[in-house]
């Protein structure tokens, strides 16, 4: 009885759940995102000014944002109206790189206390982990669409 009234408001939670997520969206770019990549630019000038610049803490507040951003971007691949059998490899890949860039930023927090500047190692590290994670996205996508042409 109960999935008769579920199945008839697929269609409308389709088209009625992306405009409100993107709603959502933008309220958190301009207050949070815009709000702490200020709040980061006027840390630097201020600590600058005193001549204690610290520069880790400055990429792991930008690097928090970033990986919000792109669990947010993953969160909302769920409600689009393109879905096909590469989405769930698509919505993983996403949330996966989200999580990565949140736990580096966890770990330069940490690390932010002790020393002020990034390593050229750490730098590598993080791109290196992005396009890994990609690549095997796109490999698992790719292998997909093959087999489907085929």
């Amino acid at each position: 009885m109960q999935l008769k009234n579920v199945v008839p408001m697929i269609p409308a939670l389709v088209i009625l759940i992306p405009p409100l997520l993107a709603a959502v969206g933008l309220r958190l770019v301009l207050y949070v995102g815009i709000h702490r990549i200020i709040h980061v630019i006027t840390s630097y000038l201020q600590d600058s000014k005193e001549g204690k610049p610290r520069y880790l803490n400055y990429v792991s507040t930008i690097e928090g944002i970033i990986g919000i951003g792109i669990l947010w971007v993953g969160f909302n691949l769920f409600f689009t109206d393109q879905i096909d059998y590469n989405t769930r490899y698509l919505i993983g890949g996403t949330l996966v790189i989200g999580f990565a860039i949140i736990a580096f930023s966890l770990i330069d927090r940490i690390r932010a206390r002790v020393l002020t500047h990034m390593f050229k190692r750490d730098v590598y590290i993080r791109i290196l982990t992005i396009m890994v994670i990609a690549i095997i996205v796109a490999g698992v996508v790719s292998v997909n669409n093959s087999i489907a042409d085929a």
